[in-house]
């Protein structure tokens, strides 16, 4: 990828993580590559789309494991 790449990817997946949350699988894998390009792209000029990107990951990661936490115990309820 070009210099633009890496933050753009980050911000446009973590965007996309925080649209489709409720899709566990595809929330996982978008926010885990947001994540990993906005780390990846913090030495570079356009650290504010590395940060916006990162953040949006770690934001809708957080959201899933409390989405499922919460779908886990309810589930277990439900059956007890």
């Amino acid at each position: 990828m070009g210099k633009n790449g890496f933050p753009n990817a980050a911000l446009i997946l973590g965007i996309l993580a925080i649209v489709l949350f409720w899709f566990p699988v595809v929330n996982f894998i978008l926010a885990v590559l947001a994540i990993i390009f906005g780390a990846i792209s913090l030495q570079g000029e356009h650290r504010g789309r590395a940060i916006t990107g990162l953040v949006l990951g770690i934001i809708s990661l957080v959201i899933e494991i409390i989405l499922v936490v919460l779908a886990v115990s309810l589930f277990a309820s439900m059956f007890a």
